[in-house]
C-alpha cells in the first residue's frame, strides 16, 4: 500500500535536519513493493531484527521509537506485551529492561 512507502532519504533529511539517520540507509525505500503488503509475521520478523540491532549495538540507557500503529503493534507482539490498539495520534509508553549477555563458544 502506498501509505507504507517511506519518503526519499534526501526529503527526510531536509524535513528533519536534527535527526540522525542510520548509516547505510538507502535513498529510496528498497523494502516497499507495490503489489505486496507485509503480513504480521513478516513485520514481526523485521521488528525483531530491529530490536536485536538496537539492543546489540546501541549503548544508550533510553531509546524511543516513533512509528505508525502497525509497527507499534508488531513491537508489542515481539516483546510479548498484551495487544493494544492505538487510535490515530495516540502514544503508548512501554518500558523494556534489556540485559546484555555474553555468549562464549567453547570448542571441545
Amino acid at each position: 500500500h502506498t501509505c507504507d512507502r517511506r519518503s526519499p532519504l534526501s526529503s527526510l533529511r531536509a524535513e528533519f535536519p536534527n535527526c540522525v539517520f542510520e548509516e547505510g540507509m538507502s535513498e529510496e525505500d528498497e523494502l516497499w513493493e507495490a503489489g505486496h503488503r507485509e503480513t504480521n509475521a513478516e513485520i514481526d520478523a523485521r521488528i525483531g531484527r530491529l530490536l536485536d540491532d538496537v539492543f546489540g549495538t546501541d549503548g544508550s540507557s533510553f531509546v524511543s521509537f516513533t512509528s505508525h500503529s502497525g509497527a507499534i503493534g508488531s513491537l508489542l507482539r515481539v516483546l510479548g506485551h498484551q495487544e493494544f490498539r492505538l487510535a490515530t495520534g495516540a502514544v503508548i509508553p512501554v518500558l523494556v529492561r534489556a540485559e546484555r549477555q555474553t555468549v562464549v563458544d567453547v570448542d571441545p
